[in-house]
């Protein structure tokens, strides 16, 4: 796993010092300037100089927002054997300072993930990519649930509210002399690593409500998430394992929401 994070960190995040995106993908990357780059990387000399550099595979270009890059799968002989690799090739437009990777020409290789194929990371990085936004819903459930039980601490009655007076509570509150308990991101509910986010509130109050409920579910089930989640003031979050919304009822999460442990 430690290839996996060294291609989504530093080919997808940091494919190139101070990039644009006009310029971050550099010129497109042949079989032969890849094959001409990877007999010169660390792979290929020093300790590695036995190694005799057979030909690439497949190129794969790939792309997280405004950074670009390219995977080069590739055969190479070692003890009479033909064993296959995978590399993250990206482009920079000026050297770069840490040499974090090697480069040369402009291309730069980020690292060698031995005795895997590109398919095989593409899942890996898929997988990573779906538990990471997985982790930030459960996250943002957790500061929401909180939010609320801070905010209900302020109200006479012990009431909660809606996600825009957590994050300015002076707005629902004249006067309130307390800060934001959210950030305003948080609180707009807007689509947020893969996920869309739901308020629900429960049975009116005086001061706001008696109970809530925040649910997450994928914009893409199976690509962006694989759960969806819910969490209440009862402190609990659960989830569903096909991705769907979570059950709502009065203002916190119902059957069949399985908890999250």
């Amino acid at each position: 796993m430690s290839f996996l994070v060294a291609v989504l960190g530093a080919l997808l995040l940091q494919a190139a010092p101070s990039p644009s995106p006009s310029s971050a993908a550099g010129p497109a990357l042949t079989e032969e300037a890849a094959a001409a780059l990877l007999q010169k990387s660390p792979a290929f000399t020093g300790a590695n100089s036995a190694r005799r550099f057979a030909r690439v595979k497949k190129l794969m270009h790939v792309q997280e927002g405004a950074q670009e890059g390219w995977l080069a799968e590739f055969e190479w002989q070692e003890a009479d054997k033909t064993r296959v690799a995978v590399a993250p090739i990206t482009w920079a437009s000026a050297p770069h300072e840490g040499a974090w990777y090697f480069q040369h020409g402009g291309w730069g290789v980020v690292a060698v993930a031995e005795d895997r194929t590109i398919d095989q990371v593409v899942e890996l990085m898929k997988g990573a990519k779906v538990r990471a936004f997985e982790a930030a819903a459960v996250g943002d459930t957790r500061s929401v649930i909180s939010a609320e039980v801070a905010y209900a601490s302020t109200t006479a009655d012990g009431s909660y509210g809606e996600l825009r007076c957590l994050a300015e509570p002076a707005t629902c509150t004249p006067g309130s002399k307390y800060t934001s308990m959210l950030p305003k991101e948080l609180a707009s509910l807007a689509d947020k690593t893969g996920y869309r986010r739901k308020f629900h509130a429960g049975p009116r109050t005086k001061g706001g409500f008696s109970a809530f409920a925040y649910t997450a579910v994928p914009v893409k089930p199976g690509e962006t998430g694989v759960r969806g989640f819910c969490g209440d003031d009862t402190g609990r979050i659960c989830f569903t394992s096909d991705g769907s919304e979570p059950p709502v009822l009065n203002g916190r999460c119902a059957p069949p929401c399985q908890e999250l442990k």
